[in-house]
């Protein structure tokens, strides 16, 4: 007993006597109201304590210039036809990338912009002329039609009529209504494919480097080395590049990846508009709680996005451009949970807070109700 009589003179917590404890209305209020935040706090912390949480961190890219990375995309354009959308992807210097790996699809759609029946998806290969095999077809040479008021004499070939409207310094906006163009492959396909949309779908290796990714109408073809998109005379005016981004990405999917693109939609309300989707992508390397070793490597990106007017500007094509640059550093992003320990201590701080504030509040409204009594 002894040992017990020693050690209670170092109880830091004296106890008076229970006749001597008083009992207010205000004391038994701020009790409840502490208990009951007491209560709240409790739940928001231990939800808090459950919740795997991220951490990211910055650091200088070490990862060799020769990686490739791929660009999964998925848009929709509403009144394009398929037959007319190429898909190119170019370096910085607007050269085509080479030894590119792609899996890219086209699948016609109807005005409505459902699939067609009778459409089936279509591979279609980047970097390279879809149209390449159409050539046009002659009408009989002992024929004299005319050129339309653009010179005298016969033109009896679309291309012969596209001639002559080019020296005179003409335009031929309506090749489609042209009875000599209307043999033309080309237009006759643009007449067959009117009112059609067209869905571009897959993915594309590029290399980690700056540059371009293109969905447009016409041709691609390297001339010079020179990338440019021949539209067989056709009037820009005939495109309309309204569009839908329903997937755009740079690398896998990581958990919290964000697409700033996706459910996009631009309806233009003129023709030939030129959409450039400017992107900064970021590398970004994922570690979850789980395993702390794997890490999964992605990208993640900003994008802006301007519209130009091509037949104001005289110059540009329409389409869609996503000009991208690769940022010199790397995101490392990590999924941690709190230790137990760090939880019991907030849980203290919590009750011992509480407990403290209310102590406080009680102490002083007390004081004050004696006080006023006494001067009353």
């Amino acid at each position: 007993m002894s040992i017990f009589k020693a050690i209670r003179s170092y109880d830091l917590f004296s106890k008076p006597l229970e006749d001597f404890r008083i009992k207010t209305s205000f004391g038994g209020v701020i009790s409840v109201f502490s208990f009951i935040i007491i209560g709240i706090l409790f739940i928001t912390e231990t939800f808090n304590y459950m919740q795997v949480k991220t951490k990211e961190s910055l650091y200088i890219d070490y990862s060799p210039g020769d990686t490739n990375v791929t660009i999964y995309f998925d848009l929709v354009f509403h009144k394009v036809a398929c037959d007319f959308i190429s898909v190119d992807a170019l370096d910085q210097g607007g050269q085509s990338q080479e030894n590119i790996v792609d899996h890219v699809f086209k699948t016609r759609l109807d005005k409505d912009g459902n699939q067609k029946l009778d459409a089936e998806v279509e591979k279609h290969a980047v970097n390279t002329n879809a149209n390449a095999s159409l050539v046009a077809t002659t009408i009989d040479p002992t024929l004299c039609l005319s050129c339309y008021g653009a010179r005298d004499g016969c033109c009896n070939t679309c291309e012969e009529v596209k001639l002559a409207y080019s020296q005179r310094g003409w335009q031929l906006a309506d090749a489609d209504q042209v009875e000599q163009c209307k043999s033309d492959p080309v237009v006759a396909l643009l007449i067959a494919r009117k009112g059609e949309g067209c869905r571009v779908h897959g993915e594309v290796q590029v290399a980690k480097s700056g540059g371009n990714f293109h969905i447009a109408p016409g041709m691609g073809e390297s001339i010079r080395r020179n990338h440019v998109h021949s539209m067989k005379d056709l009037p820009l005016d005939k495109f309309d590049t309204s569009h839908s981004i329903n997937h755009f990405a740079f690398g896998d999917r990581y958990p919290g990846k964000k697409f700033p693109l996706d459910g996009k939609v631009f309806k233009d309300t003129e023709p030939a508009l030129m959409h450039n989707y400017y992107l900064k992508v970021v590398p970004t390397s994922f570690t979850t709680s789980a395993s702390t070793t794997t890490e999964q490597f992605s990208y993640q990106f900003s994008a802006t996005h301007t519209k130009k007017a091509v037949l104001k500007a005289q110059s540009g094509l329409p389409g869609t451009f996503f000009i991208y640059e690769f940022s010199p550093l790397i995101v490392r992003r990590y999924q941690y949970s709190d230790s137990f320990a760090s939880y019991a201590v907030n849980l203290c701080a919590i009750i011992g807070g509480v407990y403290t504030v209310a102590a406080l509040f009680d102490q002083v409204a007390y004081r004050s109700a004696n006080f006023l009594k006494k001067t009353s």
